[in-house]
């Protein structure tokens, strides 16, 4: 056995685009995804396999199969697998790792066990490889040192990178040791095993039909021997079985496009983005669980703040256009559970990892929650921070921001701090919610539209020009708000 802790990670979900549910689809009486586990459980060189999922109800059931096989279950990112595949390794202390995909049920233990082999004789000059090339897809590993993914996790950006967990490894040769190889001299690599069609898992049904009641670990020669014997069986049903990768490729062009564009809007490259809270309600569930949540475009409260998901939406689009921002989360007003949380848990959904999330859960209004950042950007020497909030709450912020030493309620420290700021090559921007979303979905270009025409927004921008003219004026004074109020913006 390797001195190395070597942990296999099987990424697996229940929303497969191509075939949703693939992993649960029942092949002699179990699930796609149980039998590949087991199949992998047979490899002699791997110390634990875990399975990553996500962390969607939905996937539920893959934490069951996880439990039922007994290895482990790690759930995070859902579209940031690169993510979910870093936290995963890192809480199992991995010092190598084994990435296989949860829809190749045909994987052999053998195969596994031959790369991790070929790993460990060349690992003082190797980095990453997968499996011989020469092999049918399908029996698909991919192997490279934990050092590898953390640099992999903390420098890829685009979608195919984050998406894919390894291509930024690969297409990087000139800082990664990639090696590929052959095993014997036949190539078989035109062959398509993997599960992604249902013309595909008819396919892989067959073979489990043919060979598993007889041999249960039944290997990639069994099968190669079936196939020879009976070709009628491998008709051509198209695919390679990478068809979501270079849908990736195709995603990585508007992504560039709009990294480009987020960045003329905001002005630099943000190091920090800020979430200035909005409106939040309670929402109790049938068996009386009670959740928070951020307000939708239809549920302006008693305050007129209007949408608070456009923020946490607009604080996605950009967070994922910068994944090497951290994204600070702000407000608490209510007990129970405060503003700053309800945020993170919703950045999280979104698949925003909570690795880049950092709570401010004390402040109760816009200009103390200022401050705070202030004093947190000063402290870890931040250079560049973005504010995403409404368009109506934009001026009264900013003015907030640059007439902050006359407003008397910060206490002179925090004054001290956001003057030396200002003195200095911090740049701060004030950014709204209204001119990113349509470029995250041009459906929100009528949902704008419609919102500021309606009373409760022209209401607000009113009420917003007058805070805005007292800030100016030395009069502005933010008072706490009354209990009654804040009971009624949250049940």
């Amino acid at each position: 056995m390797s001195l190395h802790m070597i942990i296999c990670i099987i990424q697996a979900r229940m929303g497969s685009t191509r075939l949703p549910g693939k992993v649960s689809k029942f092949i002699l009486g179990k699930p796609m995804l149980i039998h590949q586990i087991e199949r992998v459980k047979q490899a002699r060189l791997i110390d634990k396999i875990i399975i990553a999922t996500t962390i969607k109800s939905e996937d539920d059931t893959i934490v069951s199969m996880a439990r039922d096989t007994g290895v482990g279950c790690f759930r995070g990112n859902e579209l940031d697998v690169l993510d979910r595949y870093y936290q995963a390794a890192k809480e199992a202390n991995a010092d190598i790792v084994i990435r296989i995909t949860g829809d190749c049920p045909l994987s052999d233990s053998k195969v596994i066990d031959e790369t991790i082999e070929y790993f460990l004789k060349n690992i003082e000059n190797i980095d990453y490889t997968s499996k011989p090339t020469n092999y049918p897809e399908g029996l698909d590993m991919e192997i490279f040192s934990f050092s590898v993914l953390e640099r992999a996790w903390k420098e890829a950006a685009n979608p195919s990178e984050r998406e894919h967990v390894t291509p930024y490894i690969y297409n990087h040769p000139k800082i990664f040791r990639v090696r590929t190889w052959q095993s014997g001299t036949e190539d078989f690599s035109a062959m398509h095993w993997s599960v992604d069609t249902l013309e595909d898992f008819a396919f892989v049904t067959k073979i489990f039909e043919l060979l598993y009641p007889s041999k249960q670990f039944f290997s990639k020669n069994d099968v190669l021997a079936l196939l020879n014997k009976n070709p009628n069986l491998f008709e051509d049903r198209g695919g390679t079985g990478y068809e979501g990768y270079k849908e990736s490729l195709k995603e990585d062009e508007q992504f560039q496009r709009n990294q480009i564009m987020y960045e003329k809007l905001i002005g630099f490259v943000p190091e920090m983005i800020v979430l200035v809270p909005g409106g939040i309600v309670k929402e109790v569930e049938q068996d009386g669980a009670v959740r928070y949540r951020s307000t939708r475009i239809d549920e302006g409260d008693a305050f007129g703040i209007l949408w608070g998901e456009a923020r946490v939406l607009a604080t996605v689009e950009i967070a994922m256009h910068f994944p090497k921002a951290m994204i600070m989360a702000t407000g608490a007003h209510h007990h129970g559970q405060t503003q700053a949380t309800v945020f993170r848990d919703e950045l999280e959904q979104f698949s925003i990892s909570r690795d880049r999330i950092v709570l401010e859960d004390k402040t109760t209004n816009t200009l103390s929650q200022i401050g705070e950042v202030m004093s947190f950007v000063y402290k870890k020497g931040i250079k560049k921070v973005v504010f995403i909030t409404n368009e109506y709450h934009i001026l009264r912020a900013r003015a907030m921001y640059e007439y902050f030493e006359s407003l008397t309620q910060p206490d002179a420290e925090i004054k001290r701090i956001v003057r030396e700021i200002k003195s200095s090559d911090v740049l701060v921007q004030f950014i709204a919610a209204e001119s990113i979303l349509p470029y995250r979905d041009k459906k929100f270009i009528e949902i704008i539209d419609k919102m500021k025409k309606s009373p409760a927004y022209e209401k607000r921008l009113q009420n917003e020009e007058r805070g805005t003219a007292m800030v100016k004026s030395g009069e502005y004074r933010e008072k706490e708000t009354k209990i009654e109020d804040k009971l009624e913006r949250i049940n």
